[in-house]
């Protein structure tokens, strides 16, 4: 009977131990559930804050929009980045645009390096390009995954883009791994080697003196 007791005794304990791995699994399923459920909700919450945003910049005047920036900087939002990028792009006044870019560089949330990185992308053509990119050097946020987007604009983009992407890589360079800074400084060289004559060899050659 000891023996059956002990036996039994084992058993419940094996099926404790079990049933607590289950549950505690399940927990964590659940809660890995409910994360991501909130991800989706507040990336449809912004996408719609941002597609109203975008709606009131378009039918609002200047004056109106110079007083709403006031108010986006003050808060911070996210969600407006990108409605606010699109306005350098717009018809729009210059002085209006100098403010946009005065807010976009003051920026601190580390996500809105990747949306205007993909502005960048998008509007590569544009004659405000240059204002963006200078965004990226007067701003606080890292920019040190893009980095092949900058040494493409540098090699690529007349001077006047040339410039602002030279800055970008002058501040940044030096900050980056030891790896990854030797591959962009290769891919510099080996672009002004190709062409002597590009816009931009004048900058190229002096970040790599600074650099190296």
């Amino acid at each position: 009977m000891a023996l059956n007791f002990f036996a039994l005794h084992n058993s419940s304990s094996i099926f404790a131990r079990i049933a607590y791995i289950c549950s505690t699994f399940y927990i964590e399923i659940s809660l890995k559930k409910q994360a991501m459920q909130s991800t989706t909700e507040h990336t449809s919450t912004d996408e719609r804050k941002a597609e109203q945003l975008r709606n009131l910049l378009r039918d609002s005047t200047d004056e109106s929009i110079s007083g709403l920036l006031e108010e986006l900087r003050e808060q911070g939002d996210f969600y407006a980045v990108e409605p606010l990028v699109e306005l350098l792009f717009s018809t729009r006044s210059e002085p209006l645009k100098r403010r946009v870019v005065g807010l976009l560089a003051d920026l601190s949330d580390q996500r809105a390096a990747d949306v205007i990185a993909r502005c960048i992308k998008r509007h590569r053509n544009a004659p405000e390009l240059a204002a963006l990119v200078s965004v990226c050097w007067q701003s606080r946020l890292d920019f040190s995954h893009h980095t092949s987007l900058f040494v493409d604009l540098l090699r690529n983009e007349p001077m006047t883009i040339g410039i602002e992407a030279y800055s970008v890589l002058d501040s940044m360079l030096p900050m980056l791994p030891t790896e990854q800074r030797a591959l962009c400084l290769a891919t510099l060289r080996k672009g002004i080697a190709s062409d002597e004559a590009m816009d931009n060899a004048g900058l190229i050659a002096a970040l790599l003196t600074s650099t190296e």
